[in-house]
């Protein structure tokens, strides 16, 4: 069970002003599956607010405007992290916090991407700082790959890329689930396997899948550390206290072309 504080601490405010941390906005689709992207400008502020820099238009972008409950998990290197659920508040296209991001040498010397706008969420609640154990990790690797996959789906939902990116041992692998305030709540959840192109398992772990009610909607953000990344939507199958993600759909996520892999997604013909 993840507690929930109503401020940032320092820790967390100096961790996300890093641009080695790993920051991911999570958000809820039409259809209410959560969508987790991945925001590397993400940071915390003083004035329990957080800001993140816009360079692309995505789906995500669309999700803040229609539903303003929104979540984010920040991740440094050194392991730790934190979780927390935000109301999208307002963008800005200029200002103090504008040019902070695009003055950032990430932004400013770059010739093909700028920051277009900011966007401001409010705090509604910050988990306390987590730590990821690389031990408890590989021994709930194990767990996982001992599940039963049960598929008994003929169609493979999860191309075979998807599936290997998913079963290095290294890959970041993080879990969204709507909570009963209709939050999207994301959770690290690296001892997942892919047991088939349409399941994955993923064992107890530290206990952050007990929230998680059977049969609801989730979403698994799966990515290395060359940024290939790959968003599985699917419905949750509560097993003990693990349990089992069924694909719904598969999205690409890497630019520059983002769409949904399963269901296919036609993309217009361009003259």
């Amino acid at each position: 069970m993840i507690n929930f504080n109503k401020q940032f601490d320092e820790k967390l405010i100096k961790a996300s002003l890093s641009d080695a941390k790993v920051g991911l906005l999570s958000t809820i689709d039409d259809d209410k599956y959560p969508r987790i992207s991945l925001i590397s400008t993400i940071t915390a502020n003083k004035d329990n607010t957080i800001s993140w820099g816009q360079f692309s238009r995505g789906i995500s972008k669309e999700n803040i405007k229609k539903n303003k409950k929104t979540g984010f998990l920040i991740l440094n290197t050194d392991k730790e992290w934190w979780t927390g659920k935000t109301l999208y508040d307002h963008e800005e296209i200029k200002g103090t916090t504008y040019e902070f991001f695009n003055n950032k040498p990430l932004f400013r010397y770059n010739s093909y991407f700028n920051i277009g706008a900011i966007h401001i969420h409010k705090l509604v609640g910050v988990s306390e700082q987590h730590h990821i154990s690389v031990g408890k990790v590989l021994i709930g690797q194990i767990k996982s790959s001992m599940m039963k996959a049960n598929d008994s789906d003929d169609i493979k939902k999860l191309p075979d890329y998807g599936k290997e990116l998913a079963n290095n041992s290294t890959a970041l692998k993080f879990l969204s689930y709507i909570d009963g305030e209709g939050y999207p709540i994301t959770v690290p959840v690296l001892q997942a396997k892919a047991k088939s192109n349409n399941v994955f398992t993923i064992s107890k772990g530290e206990g952050f899948l007990d929230d998680i009610p059977d049969g609801s909607k989730v979403a698994l953000f799966v990515a290395n550390f060359k940024l290939v990344s790959i968003l599985v939507q699917g419905t949750w199958q509560k097993h003990k206290a693990s349990g089992r993600l069924i694909v719904d759909k598969v999205y690409n996520s890497i630019l520059p072309l983002p769409k949904y892999i399963y269901p296919a997604e036609k993309i217009p013909k361009i003259y």
